[in-house]
């Protein structure tokens, strides 16, 4: 039985495709569609020259400023992009966002985020922001806590990725 099987597959297979040309060969209501298609390659970027973009917000920071606005520090990075077709981009700033707002990226230590800012306005993680190459996005970062939270003394860390598409 088991070696019937494989056997009732490609035979039920068949008999379906000639089927199906059968009724194509005798249908005059079907026309043939030509689709045509662009395919273009991702542009091709170098970020940072491939190195970690590093953020620091200092040796301590006082709980108090943890407001999302002090401690604004500008993310420095570069990109290079060679063989393009078109200038128009996007930049996507990815990470896992925090569990009390979906907008900052999460850090090690609970209650305690990550805002970006692009010219000054908040840029929500995991949003994709247009931008026209070779002006890059202006990206700031601040720590922000949960509203009426405590924080653990010490240090914390956050990581997210940065992608560049066409727009």
């Amino acid at each position: 039985m088991k070696n019937l099987k494989p056997l009732l597959i490609p035979l039920i297979t068949l008999v379906f495709f000639s089927v199906c040309n059968s009724v194509r060969a005798a249908d005059e209501n079907i026309a043939m569609v030509n689709v045509k298609v662009t395919v273009i390659v991702p542009p091709s970027c170098i970020i940072n020259n491939n190195n970690v973009i590093e953020v620091n917000f200092g040796e301590s920071i006082s709980v108090t400023d943890i407001d999302g606005k002090k401690n604004l520090q500008r993310l420095n990075y570069s990109l290079e992009c060679k063989g393009i077709t078109k200038n128009s981009m996007r930049l996507l700033m990815e990470g896992t966002a925090t569990e009390f707002d979906s907008t900052l990226l999460a850090t090690t230590q609970e209650n305690l985020g990550i805002a970006f800012y692009n010219n000054g306005e908040p840029y929500p993680l995991n949003t994709w922001k247009s931008f026209i190459y070779p002006n890059i996005l202006t990206i700031d970062a601040a720590p922000l806590k949960k509203k009426d939270a405590s924080l653990k003394l010490g240090h914390f860390s956050a990581t997210a990725l940065i992608r560049i598409d066409y727009d």
